[in-house]
């Protein structure tokens, strides 16, 4: 207990660091830190699973552009990237194709920050990948933490979340990173959130009203504290209870809310964020949400808090319009002759090598059939 207890102040020492230090990594190829300088000043973002899912790039860009709005999208799932199931051009394969969308994205001036599901199976492999993707430059990772389904989100330990927050931390002191629980108390008791709060700088709880009203909820909501009235569970309902459970962590609270809800709900959810606290939110997700929301979310955060004017975008950002092409797969290498096997037979149409001493007696040999040859009547 001890040691816990120490490593639990380490990551809270490293995650208090980050505000005194602000964010200034060194990139990928110099692309993290052009796309940086470049960053939007955004309270709102929309998240994106898959580009085949939700859209391609050029299409997020456009429309959060013109709502000033950010963008999170999902990297990697535990050790995979996500091409391993996107088949879009815009599919995410490596650092290389993260630093192609940040650029791509701030050109627009549209903040880019990225999303993972830690499983805690590979604790140090896991922080590791996170590293690359800020290195890539996402302004912030977003840690999805749910309980784990099969072999799906968290499966590890506590001592592998305080494992998994050591070595990101390390590798990333001043990374602005947002653990994303389950909004409902009892979710997120099955989960190790002490451990990843001591190393994130914010939480964002999933808070989807319309997914969690059903009966069941209903009544895990009444025991809780949280009676659901005959409107059923509304947006007011998961703000204040997002607010209530979360805040005790002394942490920012930025709840995401769900997306394929109508816009007057969002309008609600806002008005009632902004009175608990400050209104930062997101949305889920980019491929199920009305774009009427969007407009709600942009406009209404817009007037709460008038973005920074943001800077031109250095002339480094100017990136192709098309991302950077796979690397191919390795061929197979030649398997290892075992010892003492013969060398291989010169292909059929290569001469074998003449010694050296024996030259001089074949050519005089062709001299004397050339001189046979043409006395022949």
């Amino acid at each position: 207990m001890e040691t816990e207890i120490s490593r639990r102040s380490f990551l809270k020492a490293a995650a208090g660091g980050v505000a005194a230090g602000g964010l200034a990594l060194s990139g990928l190829a110099g692309g993290a830190e052009s796309a940086r300088a470049a960053k939007a000043q955004q309270n709102g973002a929309v998240w994106v699973w898959q580009f085949d899912r939700d859209a391609l790039a050029d299409q997020v860009r456009e429309a959060l552009s013109q709502r000033s709005l950010g963008v999170i999208v999902k990297t990697h799932d535990g050790l995979d990237w996500m091409a391993k199931w996107d088949r879009s051009v815009h599919a995410i394969w490596g650092p290389e194709q993260v630093a192609w969308l940040a650029r791509f994205f701030s050109e627009r001036n549209v903040a880019f920050h990225a999303w993972c599901v830690p499983k805690g199976i590979d604790p140090i492999a896991e922080a590791n990948a996170c590293s690359n993707v800020i290195e890539a430059g996402a302004q912030s990772v977003y840690l999805d933490l749910e309980p784990g389904d099969g072999t799906n989100y968290w499966l590890g330990s506590s001592d592998a979340a305080l494992r998994f927050g050591e070595e990101l931390r390390r590798l990333q002191p001043k990374a602005h990173l947002v653990v994303a629980p389950d909004a409902r108390p009892w979710q997120a008791a099955k989960v190790p959130l002490e451990e990843f709060v001591a190393f994130s700088d914010e939480i964002a709880p999933q808070a989807y009203w319309r997914t969690f009203n059903t009966p069941a909820n209903h009544t895990r909501l009444a025991q809780h504290g949280y009676p659901v009235g005959a409107d059923g569970v509304t947006p007011e309902l998961l703000v204040n209870m997002s607010v209530d459970v979360f805040s005790r962590f002394g942490k920012p609270v930025s709840p995401i809310g769900q997306g394929n809800a109508a816009p007057d709900e969002w309008q609600r959810f806002l008005s009632t964020l902004m009175q608990r606290q400050g209104a930062k939110v997101s949305v889920w997700r980019y491929g199920t949400s009305d774009p009427g929301v969007w407009d709600v979310v942009g406009r209404t955060l817009q007037v709460a808090q008038p973005p920074q004017q943001p800077q031109p975008a250095p002339q480094a950002l100017t990136v192709p319009s098309q991302p950077p092409a796979p690397p191919p797969a390795p061929e197979p290498a030649a398997p290892e002759p075992p010892p003492g096997a013969p060398t291989a037979a010169p292909p059929p149409d290569e001469a074998p090598a003449v010694p050296e001493f024996f030259k001089p007696v074949l050519d005089r040999l062709r001299e004397i059939l050339s001189i046979i040859f043409l006395r022949s009547p």
